[in-house]
């Protein structure tokens, strides 16, 4: 059995602190960058000295980062702390933020231990893209001109190698295993929705993201999924398939009322493509208000 690690805030408050807080006045609160987009930090942790809540607020609706609604403690992402002006690209275009995750450690056969890891990420201030993340040592160094010259290495060219929602769609169906499946979606997520959708825009991957919703709700995992869901309702209003999975994870965190609604979208749908006879018997029985069956594609 490998080594595990737990990020979440279930274990966080189980563990002493790794490091010395700092008062919150030595940080800004606000980033601010190029055309007036805001990288906003909030809920500020003593006892790890930093920020629990990181928001951007770009030109669309503001969305959390390092979060995965519904995952274990609501802090899927750990800790984000230490960002400064002079992180700020002078074209205000990028900022670099050090992040601080905490979890334990699970030894084979052993008691678990506490873990600390340090990261420096690249984010962009026009889209909220976390562009690139290394090893906190990456912080270290200075901007020349528009671009972050390490100290005690080369350029730092912000060439994240995330995987794209197509690619990773099209590898996460050859795993046998859900729960294989499942944490690696997590995984690619781990930025938050909005974050990664800022990389990969959902309006070029609307199949590929709806599979990834898919996996999510599969996993159990379906506040995560419904907040793809309803980024992909609004670009696919007519997407067929979209509709049942949305009413399946309404119908899961106990909103029968808009399950049924996205159901009933559903089942009209079919209708009128001739396929009513392919429509799962958990529709009509849910519509009829009787409730049966699972998540299924």
């Amino acid at each position: 059995m490998t080594s595990r690690i737990a990020f979440a805030l279930l274990f966080i408050f189980n563990l002493a602190p790794a490091f010395a807080s700092n008062p919150p006045d030595q940080f800004p609160a606000t980033i601010t960058g190029t055309a007036g987009h805001r990288l906003e930090f909030s809920e500020w942790d003593e006892r790890f000295g930093g920020w629990r809540k990181l928001e951007f607020h770009g030109a669309g609706a503001p969305f959390r980062m390092y979060f995965l609604a519904g995952a274990p403690g609501d802090a899927n992402g750990g800790t984000v702390t230490e960002t400064d002006t002079d992180y700020l690209s002078p074209d205000k275009k990028i900022v670099l933020i050090e992040r601080k995750e905490f979890g334990l450690v699970y030894p084979p056969d052993e008691a678990p231990v506490n873990s600390e890891q340090n990261y420096c990420d690249a984010v962009s201030m026009e889209t909220g893209c976390v562009l690139a993340s290394e090893s906190s040592n990456q912080c270290d160094g200075q901007w020349e001109g528009n671009r972050w010259k390490v100290r005690n290495g080369g350029i730092w060219k912000f060439d994240g190698e995330y995987r794209s929602p197509a690619k990773f769609a099209a590898r996460a169906r050859t795993y046998a295993a859900d729960n294989r499946r499942l944490q690696s979606t997590m995984d690619l997520l781990s930025t938050g929705v909005g974050s990664y959708m800022a990389c990969f825009p959902p309006e070029n991957n609307v199949a590929a993201y709806n599979d990834i919703g898919f996996y999510l709700a599969q996993g159990g995992q379906h506040a995560t999924a419904l907040e793809i869901y309803q980024r992909l309702s609004v670009i696919a209003p007519d997407r067929v398939p979209l509709k049942l999975n949305i009413a399946d994870s309404y119908w899961a965190v106990g909103q029968q009322g808009l399950a049924k609604r996205f159901y009933a979208d559903y089942r009209q749908a079919m209708t009128r493509k001739g396929d009513a006879g392919r429509i799962p018997a958990r529709v009509v029985e849910r519509l009829a208000g009787v409730e049966a069956g699972e998540h299924t594609p």
